[in-house]
């Protein structure tokens, strides 16, 4: 009969055992943590060190497991092993068993970005040099930073200007800048290949990547999305009749971190290679990061004669085919707003 004891005596303690362990594994692990924490696991980091920043998590944070009752937690209940490399965060609510199968399937935390419609480099690298990500595109020059991300197409590019797409792209906390361009890039490919396909005919294009060009001049002088085709148009037949483009964001752009604001009369006459008043055909790269619909107005621009365009102040833009109503309507839509203006802080 004492065998039936001791192994009553098992039973009981295996039965305490499993009752401790569901609750320990059914109990948020930090309840007294006021915001999200997060453990981080190394590369060539075993699976103790996220026992170990757990415990000190649970700890100070109204919870009392070990690291040892973490692991031995993990085997009894089959989730020790799988784990990778990367970020877990969790709040107060989250228990061991939640964070036990996060790990063993591998789901770390992914956080995001935004490459937005229309901004620059130096504005993409700016809101990289903010993110928890590993900085090491930060101080490479244009062609090393191409030569990094590996861009050979379209048309063999010196500069990663203009050639990733703006959207929102999940990254794990340490990821390379590097590698978020390389799949920014690649989707730009992969968005272009169609829509160059089935592009007009008799376009002033020697490839894609002078489309990419006229892409970046419309995303940046659109007001109204409804525009973008007519103001392709604009540009398109400019070139064809061998006019400067003149337009004033490419001259921004040559000016770089000198402009402030306001375009002066000495920015216009300043020749960089930028400068669509004092320079034939296209700039010599793109000025900002374009739009899909920026990008399916330069491969397919408005059927239509127009050569110039002035705002009307409400974002849309009144379009005309011959210089005389160009400057009724620069005079309609701008002398004429200027002059109203000053009256009404005269009489004020």
């Amino acid at each position: 009969m004492s065998w039936l004891r001791r192994l009553a005596g098992v039973l009981v303690l295996l039965v305490i055992f499993a009752v401790w362990a569901n609750m320990r594994l059914s109990t948020p692990i930090a309840p007294s943590m006021s915001e999200p924490n997060s453990i981080y696991l190394e590369k060539g980091a075993g699976a103790s060190s996220a026992y170990e920043q757990l415990a000190q998590i649970s700890q100070k944070n109204g919870g009392r497991l070990t690291a040892f009752q973490i692991k031995l937690l993990a085997w009894v209940s089959l989730r020790a092993n799988g784990y990778k490399v990367g970020e877990y965060e969790f709040d107060s609510k989250a228990t061991l068993s939640e964070l036990l199968t996060r790990l063993s399937t591998g789901k770390i935390t992914q956080r995001k970005i935004r490459i937005a419609e229309g901004v620059t480099w130096r504005e993409i690298k700016q809101a990289f040099a903010k993110a928890d990500l590993t900085h090491d595109a930060q101080d490479l020059s244009m062609v090393d930073l191409v030569k990094a991300v590996g861009i050979t197409e379209p048309n063999n590019p010196q500069s990663i200007e203009g050639l990733v797409f703006p959207d929102t792209y999940l990254y794990r906390k340490g990821e390379k800048e590097t590698d978020i361009l390389k799949r920014a890039h690649e989707l730009l490919n992969k968005k272009i290949a169609p829509l160059w396909e089935k592009r007009a005919t008799d376009l002033p294009y020697a490839n894609e990547y002078q489309a990419l060009i006229m892409a970046s001049i419309v995303e940046k002088e659109t007001g109204l999305d409804a525009d973008r085709p007519m103001i392709a148009a604009v540009f398109v037949n400019r070139l064809k009749k061998g006019m400067m483009l003149q337009t004033d964001p490419t001259v921004i752009y040559g000016v770089g971190e000198a402009f402030k604001g306001d375009l002066t009369t000495q920015m216009m006459r300043t020749d960089t290679p930028y400068n669509t008043y004092t320079r034939n055909g296209l700039p010599p790269t793109p000025i900002a990061t374009a739009s899909l619909a920026s990008i399916s107005a330069a491969f397919n621009p408005a059927n239509s004669d127009v050569l110039f365009f002035v705002g009307r102040g409400d974002g849309s833009s009144e379009f005309t085919n011959n210089l005389a109503a160009h400057n009724a309507a620069v005079n309609k839509y701008i002398v004429k707003k200027q002059h109203d203006t000053a009256r009404t802080m005269h009489h004020r």
